[in-house]
């Protein structure tokens, strides 16, 4: 008996023919190069590159004026700023490693408090996030006061010129700096970064 060979697709039709019993069917698959409803033969992955091939997608020159632009954006120009309204915060913290018998609680190490948030300058209105630490707990390099130390007596000093009298408890100056009210002259460093130059107040 002779067989008829029928795509599979027919598969979906009436299977039932009145001519040819179903013993006499056989179905077959038909691959894409002869069936012209086939879908396209699939491209093989490209292989994923290793990680030394990656590596030397990036050995090749960077413009460096574009990333020494990039750099000094990172920072302040030097000039006065302020502190924007609502927009400092204080962390006051004690390094137990630094101790000193002077210290306000030696046995807590120095205390070491960090203001942070946005600045603007008034003139040319260029906003920057700021930040500086400062210490009541004095501590000197080579003879010298450290910049932690210099902060303080910055801020204290500003809270003299506004109140006509010396902050008796460190408190006292504590407070004065979180509340903004005062201007700030930051510097810019040769190599970046941003320094707390002198406090005035408002």
């Amino acid at each position: 008996m002779a067989k008829v060979i029928r795509p599979e697709s027919d598969l979906f039709e009436d299977s039932h023919d009145s001519s040819v019993s179903e013993e006499a069917v056989e179905t077959v698959k038909m691959d894409s190069a002869s069936d012209p409803f086939g879908d396209e033969p699939e491209e093989s992955a490209p292989k994923a590159m290793t990680s030394e091939q990656l590596l030397d997608l990036f050995d090749k020159e960077i413009d460096q004026d574009v990333i020494a632009e990039a750099r000094a954006s990172l920072f302040l120009e030097t000039g006065l700023y302020k502190w924007v309204a609502s927009q400092v915060s204080m962390d006051i913290r004690f390094d137990a490693e630094n101790q000193a018998h002077t210290d306000l609680y030696p046995d807590k190490g120095r205390a070491m408090i960090t203001l942070s948030g946005m600045v603007v300058n008034p003139e040319k209105e260029r906003r920057g996030r700021f930040m500086f630490k400062f210490s009541p707990d004095v501590r000197r390099i080579n003879g010298d006061i450290d910049q932690m130390t210099k902060n303080y007596l910055s801020i204290s000093s500003a809270y003299f010129k506004k109140y006509q009298e010396n902050a008796t408890t460190p408190k006292q100056v504590l407070q004065y700096a979180a509340s903004g009210n005062y201007t700030m002259y930051i510097t810019r460093g040769k190599n970046g970064g941003n320094f707390l130059q002198n406090v005035n107040p408002l």
